[in-house]
């Protein structure tokens, strides 16, 4: 989340939607959607479980804010999206890319690419290394 709050501090009317799924032997994925007024939905875990999950954000509150109402969705985009459920019944990638679907980032034949670097702290640094060479 400290990524996204200074993304958003240094693009403020940006609309920012991330979304990884590391693998620990067990998939665990992080799913951000942050808004330009800087409502933000934050989800993570492993899917695979009931718990540990975090979410912070109301994901209603989100599509809401975007105008996109769930009773105007196909079955096939309500899919997996269970936002009365528990955290771990929820697809919240497919959350993130209805919402940029909405906005007009649809997905594109051809490549597309986009450069950006990412810094880590050390200890995080650390922590991915111990889970490179445990995974492998």
């Amino acid at each position: 989340m400290k990524q996204v709050t200074a993304l958003h501090e240094r693009y403020p009317s940006a609309l920012i939607v991330g979304s990884a799924a590391p693998d620990f032997g067990e998939t665990h994925t992080e799913d951000v959607i942050c808004l330009p007024d800087g409502l933000t939905l934050f989800a993570s875990g492993f899917p695979a479980y009931e718990s540990p999950w975090f979410v912070d954000g109301d994901p209603r509150t989100v599509l809401n804010a975007l105008g996109i109402d769930l009773a105007d969705l196909t079955d096939e985009d309500r899919e997996y999206l269970y936002l009365d459920e528990e955290p771990h019944l929820t697809n919240w990638g497919m959350l993130g890319g209805l919402v940029l679907e909405h906005c007009g980032r649809r997905l594109r034949t051809g490549l597309e690419m986009s450069v950006f670097r990412v810094r880590h702290t050390e200890d995080y640094t650390s922590m991915m290394e111990e889970m490179w060479m445990w995974s492998r």
